[in-house]
C-alpha cells in the first residue's frame, strides 16, 4: 500500500543539492547504537556532505548550527568514529558506508528475531575499538 499525499501543493522537490538516509540506518537498527547526539551529529554530517560523505564544518560552527556544546561534538564525534559510522582527520568528516550486516547474517535474523539488535547495544561497544567498517556481533 502507498500512503496518499496529505499536501498536494508542496510535494517535497529538491532544489540544488541532496542528501540522504539510508532507510537501513533506521530499518536495519543501526540508529540503536547510537546516543542521542552521535544521531544528531550523524544525521548533520549526513546533511551536509558531498556525494562521497565528505565535509568540514568546524566543531564550533557545528555546536552552533545544532545548539549544543562543542564538547558534545567531540564526543559524538569520538563516538561515531569508534563505532565505524564516520572517519575524522585533519578537521574533515567522512560519513562512511553502512556495513552490509550488524555481524549477523539474514537467516539467522529471521529464525532467531532480531539478533544483536535485541540486546542492550551498548554493551556491543563498551570499551572496544571498533576498526571502521567492522561493525560485528560480540
Amino acid at each position: 500500500m502507498r500512503p496518499k499525499l496529505i499536501e498536494h501543493r508542496r510535494i517535497r522537490k529538491v532544489k540544488g543539492s541532496f542528501s540522504q538516509i539510508e532507510h537501513r540506518f533506521i530499518n536495519g537498527r543501526y540508529i540503536d547504537l547510537l546516543e542521542t547526539q552521535e544521531i544528531l551529529l550523524y544525521f548533520f554530517l549526513t546533511s551536509v556532505g558531498d556525494i562521497r560523505g565528505i565535509s568540514f564544518y568546524s566543531s564550533e560552527r557545528m555546536a552552533a548550527i545544532l545548539k549544543i556544546g562543542v564538547i558534545a561534538i567531540i564526543k559524538a564525534r569520538d563516538g561515531l568514529i569508534r563505532k565505524g559510522f564516520i572517519a575524522y582527520r585533519d578537521g574533515v568528516y567522512q560519513v562512511l558506508n553502512l556495513p552490509d550486516e550488524l555481524g549477523v547474517s539474514t537467516e539467522r535474523r529471521r529464525e532467531n528475531g532480531p539478533g544483536i539488535m535485541g540486546r542492550d547495544s551498548k554493551a556491543l561497544f563498551s570499551g572496544k575499538v571498533i576498526p571502521t567498517g567492522s561493525i560485528q556481533e560480540a
